[in-house]
């Protein structure tokens, strides 16, 4: 009988482990449930955090953050505005990093 419960106990903990570990079909947890097409205007820009896809969210996603009012939207990185905006927002922080090295050395 000791065999048994034996048995029984490695076999229940090898399943357990193994649902565990499994993927399942869910919807998932994205921060954007609507997205916009335009981007949004460099001198009201706050702040921009992108997430890429993930075990929780399958989509890409673009989050703006406003100064004045602190209101988050998100961007569909889809559209060619939103793409577009994105290497301009690249380039310009490029320069400002360089820019804030090069300030950092001179002090």
């Amino acid at each position: 009988m000791n065999i048994t419960f034996a048995f029984f106990l490695c076999t229940a903990s090898l399943l357990a482990a193994g649902v565990q570990g499994m993927v399942t079909a869910r919807k998932g947890r994205c921060m954007c449930q609507s997205k916009s097409p335009q981007p949004v205007r460099m001198i009201l820009l706050a702040n921009l955090e992108t997430h890429p896809r993930s075990s929780s969210c399958n989509q890409v996603e673009i989050i703006a953050t406003l100064k004045q009012s602190g209101e988050r939207r998100c961007l569909d990185p889809e559209s060619k505005e939103v793409q577009k905006f994105m290497e301009n927002y690249k380039k310009i922080r490029s320069l400002w990093m360089q820019k804030e090295r090069r300030q950092r050395v001179l002090h």
